[in-house]
């Protein structure tokens, strides 16, 4: 072949005719752009997806604080419940006992001493179950504990508040009478009946 000449056939795809003088007629391979990402511009989004779940941090911190206030205060209500119908079942003094310095702890216990003397402060009395919340609660009640007579009722009437609503603005207390336990609403100010609605 002579130089100067023109292949007789087209070049294969991805491949060209030579840039130098002496080499017209060799093929070259084209060399493609390589597609991706640099270093500095991975960096960029990194940043920017740290900012980004700072701010969602903060907001599910809030989020999550109401779900365990209200899952305690669900816990509570529970085990008054349960309290009241193992009193009613049993036919024996049943109850909630709070423990703990700052209302954090609760106990159902049932009067097991020998007379049944119709409380749940002694030693011998039967402890069903422990439950320790994560938030902590202030009540009206005079004592640690409020107790329920074999028949099924109380004569603690008290109201139990959240120390910190946690921006729960409806069913966000427990509200106790002779025999009724039910959910209210709290407007802050101390935690009592009048409160508690």
């Amino acid at each position: 072949m002579v130089r100067g000449h023109a292949f007789p056939f087209p070049a294969p795809s991805g491949f060209s005719r030579g840039g130098t003088a002496g080499a017209d007629n060799l093929l070259v391979r084209k060399v493609k752009p390589v597609k991706g990402l640099t270093l500095i511009e991975l960096l960029v989004v990194m940043a920017l997806l740290v900012v980004l779940a700072g701010f969602g941090l903060s907001g599910i911190q809030g989020v999550l604080h109401r779900w365990f206030l209200k899952r305690d205060l669900e816990r509570i209500y529970a085990s008054l419940k349960e309290a009241q119908r193992l009193a009613f079942v049993r036919k024996r003094a049943c109850g909630v006992w709070f423990g703990g310095e700052t209302f954090d702890t609760l106990e159902i216990r049932c009067d097991a001493s020998s007379p049944l003397d119709e409380d749940i402060e002694d030693r011998d009395d039967l402890r069903i179950k422990v439950i320790n919340l994560r938030n902590t609660f202030q009540h009206s009640l005079r004592s640690r504990y409020i107790l329920f007579k074999p028949e099924g009722f109380t004569s603690n009437l008290m109201s139990i508040c959240p120390e910190d609503n946690g921006t729960l603005t409806v069913r966000n207390c427990i509200k106790i009478n002779r025999v009724r336990i039910s959910f209210g609403t709290w407007s802050g100010g101390p935690c009592n009946d009048e409160n508690c609605r």
